[in-house]
């Protein structure tokens, strides 16, 4: 019986290509468009989100449409530089971006009462 370890990396690659097989349920656009977005949008009145741990900026490029000001928080300058990236991309001016972690991020979000409030 072949081993998950010993299997090569052929084996894996088209095991993951291949959604059905590869125990993936969505895809990241089904899955912010079924998931993330049925639960985010049942937040009312909202204006602004903030996505705190925002990585690549793959969940502020989504939502840059719906809210009026996005702004996306990571403690990684390498992940912010491509969150900027694509926000430039496509031409977002609703996005900010900030470096910070769990214990700086108050400090440094200057609408932090205007995120808490709205």
């Amino acid at each position: 019986m072949e081993t998950v370890f010993k299997r090569s990396k052929f084996f894996w690659e088209d095991y993951f290509s291949d959604k059905k097989k590869g125990g993936h349920r969505f895809s990241i656009e089904e899955f912010l468009a079924k998931e993330a977005k049925e639960k985010l949008f049942h937040l009312n009145g909202g204006k602004t989100l903030l996505d705190f741990g925002c990585g690549a900026g793959e969940l502020l490029i989504y939502y840059a449409p719906y809210y009026e000001k996005v702004v996306g928080v990571d403690f990684s300058r390498s992940m912010l530089f491509e969150a900027e990236k694509k926000v430039l991309q496509h031409e977002y001016e609703n996005v900010d971006l900030l470096l910070a972690d769990d214990r700086t991020v108050w400090e440094k979000l200057d609408t932090k009462n205007e995120i808490l409030q709205e």
